[in-house]
């Protein structure tokens, strides 16, 4: 049996991808000056949303405080996955671990590990952000330009989510409710 699950209305995959690249695209200069371009990057980045699981049953109608809260993968950003095999460190299994300890409050977001509250397999890089609600978390540069870049994704990941939010109260003036997006997982 499968698992449904409510996903932000209106911070999609396509928004948190595009937001990445907007501000890796942006930030280049800063963080690799050798770098021409994004196809010239090597790293990876993770974005954490919360779903509200609420079982077999269908999710509409349902008291919200019956959901589960639990972290989902909106999306992941690889840069330079054609030279993956000459990375120096494994990126995204990194990042991976940045946003789980982000988001289960092991990793402070400061600028350091918190090595007693570090478990085994878990990555000691610090970096990434748990901001809005969100955890991104980005691995392929020192540990306080993730942070910056993390940061400012988070913030464009925000800004834009809500710009489309504007425009469906636009079009949608008499709606009380945010319609839900239902997927139903594999188990």
């Amino acid at each position: 049996m499968g698992t449904n699950a409510l996903y932000p209305a209106f911070l999609t995959p396509e928004i948190a991808e595009s937001s990445i690249n907007l501000t890796l695209a942006a930030c280049l200069h800063v963080l690799k000056p050798e770098a021409r371009d994004l196809r010239e990057l090597n790293c990876h980045f993770v974005v954490l949303v919360p779903t509200m699981v609420c079982g077999d049953e269908q999710c509409g109608g349902v008291w919200f405080p019956d959901f589960e809260i639990k972290p989902r993968v909106l999306c992941e950003v690889t840069f330079g996955e054609e030279r993956r095999e000459m990375w120096s460190h494994k990126y995204d299994e990194i990042a991976r671990s940045k946003t789980m300890q982000l988001w289960h409050g092991r990793n402070l977001g400061e600028t350091d590990i918190s090595p007693h509250l570090l478990f085994p397999e878990d990555t000691y890089y610090w970096g990434g952000v748990y901001r809005h609600g969100i955890v991104v978390a980005g691995s392929g540069f020192k540990s306080y330009q993730d942070k910056m870049c993390s940061g400012m994704s988070a913030d464009m990941m925000v800004y834009r989510a809500y710009g489309t939010y504007l425009k469906w109260r636009k079009e949608n003036p008499y709606e009380d409710f945010i319609p839900y997006f239902s997927e139903q997982d594999e188990d």
